[in-house]
Order: structure tokens, then sequence, then C-alpha cells
């Protein structure tokens, strides 16, 4: 597709157009930013974004504005390497890597040599993966409604990222309502009662011992399911955070 055919489609997700170079750098290097850090995309300059008519730069100030756009760039985007992004976040470089295998992070720009670009959005990207999967929580599909959000984060669509969260809440509220003890788990929180009068109840029903079996192991679930409700707060806020910073 030529460039005067993208032009005449108008402006979309991926395409933007601007008339004249803003005097607020701002206003254009966020854009750059989310198609960086998402899917990629196109920005035209000298062209206006209601009649789509090509008006051009002034050839006086051409290569003044590609310097200004470069260094506008240059100061907008940090950049990483596989490795710095490891100890940023505190994990192994081939972690980095399966995240981007696993598509749970978007896939970086390669320099000729090979090497992988990381910028602030891989940055915040692994960080909410790490809150994510900071609890193991099977019961109910909920990590596959994990794995789905940070998939749809991944992507730059933080809106839908926000409601696969929202519905993710609901459905750990839902378990927690759902939770129930097991008798086992009640006997254990007696016997220690009967021992210790200030035995911290909660702590005694959510600790199981090595001789209890599977299902007393569960009990643990509850303790697990209050953790991820707190973890998935906070992840909503993070979205929200990363939506207004690269959208």
């Amino acid at each position: 597709m030529t460039i005067e055919e993208i032009i005449r489609r108008g402006e979309s997700k991926n395409t933007e157009f601007k008339e004249m170079l803003p005097k607020n750098s701002e206003k254009y290097t966020r854009t750059i930013a989310a198609y960086a850090n998402t899917q990629g995309g196109q920005l035209f300059f000298g062209v206006a974004d209601e009649t789509r008519e090509i008006v051009g730069i002034d050839e006086a100030i051409l290569f003044q504005t590609m310097d200004s756009i470069a260094n506008a760039v240059s100061d907008t985007m940090t950049t990483y390497k596989t490795a710095e992004v490891a100890a940023i976040i505190g994990i192994h470089p081939n972690t980095v890597r399966l995240y981007e295998k696993l598509e749970l992070i978007p896939k970086p720009r390669r320099l000729s040599n090979g090497y992988r670009v990381f910028t602030e959005f891989h940055i915040k990207q692994c960080k909410l993966i790490r809150l994510a999967f900071q609890v193991e929580v099977l019961q109910n599909g909920l990590r596959k409604k994990n794995v789905q959000m940070l998939k749809v984060s991944a992507s730059g669509d933080f809106d839908r990222a926000i409601t696969h969260t929202k519905n993710y809440l609901k459905q750990i509220i839902r378990s927690l309502r759902c939770a129930n003890y097991s008798l086992e788990a009640v006997l254990r929180l007696l016997q220690q009662l009967s021992q210790n009068p200030h035995t911290d109840i909660r702590a005694a029903l959510n600790t199981a011992r090595q001789t209890d079996d599977i299902i007393s192991v569960c009990d643990r679930l509850i303790g697990s399911l209050s953790t991820a409700e707190k973890n998935a707060g906070t992840i909503l806020d993070m979205l929200r955070d990363m939506k207004g910073q690269f959208s």
C-alpha cells in the first residue's frame, strides 16, 4: 500500500495525522511511544487530520523539524536490554524471553545484531505479570483469566484488560463467599485452641500440617483467594496508570 493510499483511508488506531509539528512534543511522543510499545503504527506530519490534505512541511525548516522529532523521541524513550529488564524485575533473562514467547509482553524491536530492545512499557508489563502470578490460584479457571488479561494488556488494549480484571475480581469474590473449611481444619483449630487459647485462628485454619491429607491442604485456598483479591485491586490501578501513560 502506498503512502497516498494510507492517507486516503484516514486516521485509525494505528494511523495518525498532524498538519504541523506541535510545539509541545508530548502531543506526539506519547503516540510514538504507544506505537512502539504495542503493534506499531504510522504518524504523518504535514497531513491535515480532518481533510486528509497533504500540506507538507516548509522545505526551509524540514531538517530542523526532523531533528526536533528525533530529539524529542530520544528524550522520551528509555530503552533496556534483556539483562537490564531481568535485573530490574528480579528474574532470570530467560524468563523475560519466556514472557515474550507466551505473548505476555509485546514483541520487542530487534537491532541489526539480533539484540532485543525493551521499553518502559515492557518494564511495567513485567511488573504486572509478577503481581498477577504472585498467588497460584487454579480454582474455577482463575489462572486462565489472568493470562487472558495479561495478553490483552500486552497488546495495548488497556480498556479490555481492565474489564478482564474486573471480571476476575468478581469471580474471586464469589469464590471467597463459597469457600468452606474442611472438618479436619476445624478439628485442627480446636486442638490448637485447647493447647493455647491465644492461637491465631486464621493461621490455624490456613496452615496444614505435613501429616494432613490433600483436602486439608486445600484449606489454604481462602488465604490465597484473599491475597489474589488484594492483588487484583492493585492490578486495576496499574492498568489505569499504563493506559494514561501508553495510550
